[in-house]
């Protein structure tokens, strides 16, 4: 999914039910894409409806099929509002989240691929809670 608010919900609530969000590069395409899905051994893709065509370039790739999520803009053309996603039926009940600690990996970055495939480092709660100390009061 393109850099916008809905990532940012996404991305959270990915990790607040327990999962791990790949923050990909939108940009990347066919082997180096794979490669990314593949390190993560993704299980689910939340999906751009605009980067759909990119995906299904690198599908060949995978080392196995995830579920794919297709988030989707509401509304007219060019409304930039809420998305939603297809198939997703509501709320997570309890037995399908998992307990989630400071220690826990929250998310995977990516280095920029540009000495080979990219490279992923895991980030834990502890350290996402850590750089909000970085930021002006």
């Amino acid at each position: 999914m393109p850099g916008r608010p809905d990532y940012i919900a996404a991305w959270l609530g990915i990790t607040k039910v327990g999962g791990v969000a790949a923050l990909i590069n939108t940009k990347l395409v066919g082997l180096s894409l794979s490669h990314c899905i593949n390190v993560a051994a993704a299980d689910h893709v939340i999906l751009g409806h605009d980067l759909a065509a990119v995906f299904e370039e690198a599908a060949p790739h995978l080392k196995r099929v995830p579920k794919i999520w297709l988030a989707r803009q509401r509304g007219r053309s060019g409304y930039r509002g809420p998305f939603w996603i297809d198939g997703m039926a509501g709320p997570l009940t309890p037995s399908e989240r998992r307990g989630v600690t400071i220690n826990d990996r929250a998310l995977l970055i990516y280095t920029s691929g540009t000495t080979g495939l990219p490279k992923a480092a895991s980030v834990s709660h502890r350290r996402i809670l850590n750089w909000g100390g970085w930021l002006p009061d």
